[in-house]
């Protein structure tokens, strides 16, 4: 990466992502929450609803690691440009996508209830994923 910005130091840049997944967010019965992360695991911005148990940062970290760990297990089998990962419950998916622009890496976890597909899932993510790249990218140049 050239010239890494910290996204954690941009308060604009914060917001910005803030107000693209809470748009996000608002434009889904089927998704719960998002949280967009460093890909070290730090929270740049998220949606979880205060009335949960959930812990955004926690889940950031979890969020990063399972990046990596599906990034690494896709080179092992020799799978490249890995986009990101889903975790398939009965009450729902979890995903993760990877976000890269020149400057900066990012991982955006998408929590879908049970009323969701793996299609919409992952159009979801994808969808936010471009748009918060769009945001990443405007603020590195």
């Amino acid at each position: 990466m050239n010239n890494p910005i910290d996204p954690l130091k941009s308060n604009t840049l914060m917001a910005r992502c803030h107000e693209s997944l809470l748009a996000t967010t608002q434009q889904s019965d089927n998704l719960s929450y998002m949280i967009l992360s460093t890909s070290d695991g730090y929270v740049i911005s998220h949606t979880v609803p205060l009335d949960t148990t959930a812990d955004p940062k926690r889940l950031a970290a979890m969020a990063a690691s399972f990046a990596g760990i599906g990034s690494s297990l896709a080179a092992e089998t020799q799978l490249e440009e890995v986009e990101g990962n889903i975790i398939e419950s009965k009450n729902g998916f979890v995903g993760c996508h990877l976000i890269r622009t020149d400057t900066m890496d990012a991982v955006l976890l998408g929590v879908f209830n049970q009323h969701t597909t793996h299609g919409l899932a992952l159009w979801m993510l994808k969808k936010a994923s471009g748009d918060i790249r769009e945001i990443m990218t405007i603020f590195s140049s």
